[in-house]
């Protein structure tokens, strides 16, 4: 299960199976959470930087391509990106994503493996936004948000990007 917790208080679920939790504060900002059945994920031999869209469409189904299709816009692209201690460079990237930044599109993530923390911040209020595999995550551009990784220390993401930029932040300091 997906849990989006404001200090450790539970907010009322949205409709899904399993249930989500976004807090009233996250709808407000346009933040979107939801939780999808994934089929089978082997990521051999598949370029992370460029993933075949029959690729992701084997995992994620037809339908909710479509959908990220539509995120993704005509300009865009996807890509995966893999986080572990088997990383090059590991803690530096992972002091890179948690520093709070924002993005000028939205930060579109769908979790394929592992899990991690995006802590939403919005006027002084932090939504910490538990993702696991199945977790497709919306973060609407100019949100300030981080990442971090929990003791699993692993996570595997599509990203969906809607220019061929990719991932660019806007750090807060």
């Amino acid at each position: 299960m997906s849990v989006a917790a404001v200090y450790h208080q539970l907010i009322f679920p949205i409709h899904r199976q399993p249930e989500v939790f976004v807090p009233f504060g996250l709808q407000l900002l346009g933040v979107g959470h939801e939780f999808w059945d994934l089929g089978h994920i082997d990521l051999q031999g598949i370029d992370l930087k460029s993933p075949p869209f029959d690729f992701i469409e084997r995992v994620v189904g037809q339908e909710k391509m479509d959908r990220l299709n539509t995120f993704r816009g005509p300009q865009g692209k996807f890509d995966i990106v893999c986080l572990s201690p088997q990383t090059p460079e590991w803690e530096e990237k992972k002091a890179l994503f948690a520093k709070p930044h924002t993005h000028n599109e939205p930060e579109i993530r769908l979790i394929l493996e592992g899990e991690g923390l995006f802590t939403i911040r919005d006027k002084g209020a932090q939504y910490p936004t538990f993702v696991q595999r199945g977790s497709l995550l919306v973060i609407p551009s100019d949100t300030v948000h981080s990442f971090a990784l929990t003791d699993k220390q692993t996570i595997t993401a599509l990203r969906v990007f809607q220019t061929k930029d990719g991932w660019v932040p806007n750090y807060l300091n």
